[in-house]
């Protein structure tokens, strides 16, 4: 069963809602500001407000811990949590702020309440946070943790208005912290610093954009330090059936750096990646049955829809090269058609005690699988 489009609709519904409840935190700053209560007192009573007005709206709860600075202009100095309604603590907040024009905010709010404006638009012209700690494990019943939290505790009630429109329009976190298992085998531990980027949701679609981030995976690869630079844009959700998205990645492994970019636009995805020459130790270091001599270099190509995916890689190892294509149709007939070829290699680059040799080879396959239903 493929969970990732519920569980994709159910993160824009999050979304949507979280944008309709920034409204009762734009309130109660509005009454705080114009009541001049940005004292610790009053800022403890609208942290208090705030909390209690967002309590029963997830099965998780928003609690607000902290805020710094109220002003018309925005809100700085808040620290937050997101607990699930098991008592655990999903999302830790510190140093949030937000900056905005208040009194705008809260004429639309005013204006969707009213029926004179028909959708709700709550635009943030920048979202900071200074730390950032997320559990991205899952519950008993394998459901992410993050996503059950933000859920509704009721049904939704149909509607036929459009959502709500969130717009960020710059989005700094200094660092963070992303921690779990989300699922069996596999642990994640990973520091992020820093994130810039921006979002948008409108129409039930979400875009993302992604200006600069680095991460580091600590004990993805024993003894390694591997660090992920992605940037790029994602628009999911809308009339889309699939996701289009243009990313471009770097990781680094050790002293191995290797270079991505992908596209997926209207069904149809390309993907390319390059391993820059590089000694063959540093890949001994992360996979140690490969250990040969001398440089290693390698390149893949892929591209493909629906109805087929192909596939090219060539490895350079010392002074040996191998091709490799895949050609694969997915719908019936199932087929995968398969080629490769080696050229100038070297017994020796893997045996040191191997006599000399420069050996070639080629190889093509076709694979075709039985109708779903064949016996």
């Amino acid at each position: 069963m493929n969970r990732t489009a519920p569980r994709a609709r159910r993160l824009l519904a999050a979304l949507g809602k979280g944008a309709a409840l920034l409204l009762v935190f734009v309130v109660a700053l509005v009454v705080a500001v114009l009541a001049h209560v940005d004292t610790p007192r009053g800022r403890r009573l609208v942290a208090g407000g705030v909390t209690a007005a967002l309590d029963g709206q997830f099965r998780g709860r928003i609690v607000l811990d902290r805020v710094g600075r109220i002003g018309l202009d925005g809100v700085s100095g808040i620290d937050a949590r997101l607990v699930s309604d098991t008592g655990d603590v999903l999302v830790s907040a510190q140093g949030l702020a937000a900056r905005a024009d208040v009194l705008t905010l809260a004429r639309r709010a005013v204006g969707f309440v009213a029926g004179t404006q028909p959708t709700l638009v709550v635009a943030l012209d920048e979202v900071s946070a200074d730390h950032l700690a997320v559990d991205v494990g899952r519950d008993s019943s394998l459901v992410p943790k993050l996503l059950r939290a933000l859920e509704s505790p009721k049904p939704p009630v149909p509607s036929s208005s459009p959502g709500p429109e969130l717009r960020l329009g710059h989005v700094h976190v200094h660092h963070a912290w992303i921690f779990g298992s989300p699922r069996d085998g596999v642990a994640v531990d990973v520091e992020v610093a820093p994130l810039d980027g921006r979002l948008e949701l409108s129409g039930g679609a979400l875009a993302v954009d992604v200006d600069e981030l680095s991460a580091e995976a600590r004990g993805a690869i024993p003894g390694q330090r591997a660090t992920l630079r992605p940037t790029g844009r994602v628009l999911s959700g809308g009339a889309r059936p699939f996701p289009d998205a243009r990313v471009v990645l770097g990781l680094t492994v050790s002293d191995a750096s290797l270079f991505a970019d992908a596209v997926m636009l209207d069904g149809k995805a390309r993907v390319r990646a390059r391993l820059p020459e590089t000694t063959c130790g540093v890949l001994g270091a992360l996979v140690p049955a490969f250990r040969p001599r001398g440089n290693v270099a390698a390149a893949l190509e892929a591209e493909g829809d629906a109805s087929h995916v192909r596939t090219r890689v060539a490895l350079d190892v010392d002074h040996a090269t191998l091709t490799a294509t895949a050609l694969a149709t997915p719908r019936e007939p199932r087929e995968v058609e398969l080629g490769a070829s080696l050229r100038g290699a070297e017994l020796a680059t893997f045996s040191p005690s191997a006599p000399d040799s420069r050996l070639g080879a080629d190889l093509t396959a076709k694979v075709r699988f039985p109708a779903a239903g064949a016996t």
